[in-house]
């Protein structure tokens, strides 16, 4: 998905706002600047892809005074808390001072500072997502995860859904109070990639980080390799109208990456703190980043890129998989020691088309002309097995047993249908269909429950080999896996979000729930008034992802009637349509 902060800042005295609320925003001038950590619920399904969005303004004219003493902040140590709605417990306490000082030791040690004697913590934390978003700094915004307001030097954030999240987001946070009590001012992107690099540094070894740093490693190879990374010149001068301008995860992933290949020698690490201490100058004007490096680095800027390219792509893969992509229909593609015939290129630029229209008569929407369908494919079986396999350059995690059972994916790090030449054009044709029903749902859904994903397949990409079409298709498919119209299978049990279908499976050989989830599609694409209610369930509540709460439910008080009108509407339609 392609995410950017909802928030806006600018400085203008220090001042951060959002232009988007009249009154936070006129609130925002009097009182605070502030970190974001922008929300995000949930991501795709099996990889749990959640995105932390983070937006930081050092405010240069911000007294560093301790901040005046609460009675409501409680702890001894180098953190102290408010706490919302629950209780933290002593050993938690301890472990988020120890984290937190083992992070400004972190930080001095990087960048050769004493530590301010009075300097504090202070973090309020809510126990529900609702109540922290009705705090004052925070004014009802619901795309954020915490924020850190400078003007009291308070951390507020909630205890979030996803364990592990609390703890980066705090420290990511104490990242930038660190330096906001240390240093009088810093470019964003030093700002921003120290954050996120001691942040998940100090957080501790856990699987989700682990995850979570794979997924942008892999996007910073696949930008490079697609020649879509920013230029370094627009991110080491940008101020906040400009950062604001600029994709949030390129941003921060690119900051990122560049301190983190910074800090990876003693030679660049001294080159870091001249280009710090640079700006804490008195006196000296904006001071511009591209001159800085030209001036510092060994090689100057173009040596840098050239490193820091290196540090992205270490083992050269991203220039190897460097092809350009061909062709002029709806369908490009990228070759791979295979040469595409002309009239299967025809062929599948047909299907595909066809495929489009299906779905634009279903699921609404259209699709940009400038958006093809990417599809890469390689004329070797092994070599599709070392690109899927580099989780650095396909994104996606696998082993190389488990190919033998997969002809093919769609990989939303790249957009593209990744697969391999097969005996005949024919089976070629036929593996891309069921994928480019996959990628056109992808690209046009931020979520799809399962029950959709599976019963939109077999409904639009029906196998001519069960029927004449859809309709003789469904009812021989039903009568195969000998379901009874009248005493149907729990259907509320099919909507859970849980529910996947196996790669291997082949549309022609199905099982109940696979042919209870098409005929539930097809029944919900049988009328106007029933494709309203499809495309409904598609649409991502306000605040919230498409596959928060339960399908049945949402179902339910979506369809005209309710469950049980829906349940006898389906039952009838059913039998009209000779499934018995």
């Amino acid at each position: 998905m392609n995410l950017r902060s909802d928030i806006q800042h600018q400085r203008s005295g220090g001042q951060r706002c959002d232009p988007s609320r009249d009154k936070a925003r006129d609130w925002h001038r009097r009182h605070c600047g502030w970190c974001a950590v922008r929300r995000n619920k949930g991501q795709d399904g099996a990889e749990t892809r959640c995105r932390l969005v983070l937006v930081f303004v050092l405010l240069a004219a911000m007294s560093l005074m301790a901040a005046p003493a609460s009675p409501e902040f409680k702890g001894s140590g180098l953190c102290q808390f408010a706490l919302h709605g629950f209780a933290l417990s002593p050993q938690s306490e301890a472990t988020i001072n120890q984290s937190v000082q083992k992070l400004l030791e972190q930080h001095q040690a990087a960048f050769g500072f004493v530590r301010r004697p009075d300097f504090r913590l202070r973090m309020r934390v809510f126990n529900r997502f609702e109540d922290f978003t009705n705090a004052p700094a925070v004014r009802a915004q619901t795309n954020l995860q915490g924020v850190y307001v400078p003007a009291n030097r308070e951390i507020i954030t909630w205890r979030q859904e996803i364990p592990g999240f609390l703890g980066t987001t705090l420290l990511h946070e104490a990242s930038h109070a660190i330096m906001h009590a240390h240093y009088r001012r810093a470019p964003l992107w030093l700002l921003e990639g120290a954050a996120e690099y001691f942040s998940y540094a100090s957080s501790g070894r856990n699987d989700l980080n682990a995850r979570l740093l794979r997924k942008r490693w892999a996007l910073l190879n696949y930008w490079l390799r697609e020649d879509k990374l920013p230029p370094l010149t627009t991110v080491l001068n940008a101020h906040d109208e400009e950062w604001n301008r600029m994709d949030s995860d390129q941003a921060y992933a690119v900051s990122w990456s560049l301190f983190q290949s910074l800090m990876s020698s003693e030679t660049n690490r001294q080159v870091l703190k001249r280009i710090l201490n640079e700006w804490q100058e008195p006196g000296s004007a904006r001071l511009d980043g591209t001159a800085q490096f030209q001036r510092l680095y060994p090689g100057g800027l173009e040596g840098l890129i050239r490193a820091w390219h290196r540090w992205i792509d270490r083992t050269g893969a991203a220039r190897t998989y460097k092809v350009p992509w061909k062709g002029s229909g709806l369908c490009r593609f990228a070759l791979h020691g295979y040469e595409l015939p002309v009239p299967l290129e025809t062929t599948l630029n047909r299907q595909t088309q066809a495929l489009l229209e299906k779905h634009r008569a279903a699921l609404g929407g259209e699709r940009p002309p400038d958006q093809p369908l990417r599809i890469r494919i390689f004329g070797q079986f092994q070599d599709y097995v070392r690109f899927t396999t580099n989780w650095m350059v396909s994104g996606w995690e696998v082993t190389a047993a488990r190919l033998d059972e997969t002809a093919g994916y769609y990989t939303p790090l790249g957009k593209e249908i990744v697969t391999w030449s097969a005996e005949s054009q024919d089976q070629l044709a036929r593996r891309v269909l069921p994928l480019a029903h996959d990628a056109l749902l992808h690209e046009s859904f931020p979520k799809v429950p399962g029950w959709i994903r599976i019963g939109s397949l077999h409904s639009m990409v029906t196998d001519r080999q069960l029927g004449a079409d859809e309709r003789a298709a469904l009812a021989a498919a039903w009568q195969r896996a000998g379901l009874d119209a009248r005493r149907l299978p729990p259907w509320r049990t099919l909507m859970q979000d849980s529910l996947t279908r196996s790669e291997a499976e082949a549309i022609g050989s199905l099982n109940q729930t696979e042919v209870m989830c098409w005929a539930l599609f097809q029944f919900l694409n049988s009328s106007e008034q029933n494709r309203r209610v499809l495309r409904a369930l598609l649409e991502a509540p306000p605040g919230s992802p498409v596959a928060s709460g339960d399908g049945a439910s949402r179902l339910e008080r979506l369809y005209p009637g309710g469950g049980k009108r829906f349940e006898a509407d389906f039952k009838q339609w059913l039998s009209r349509e000779e499934l018995r």
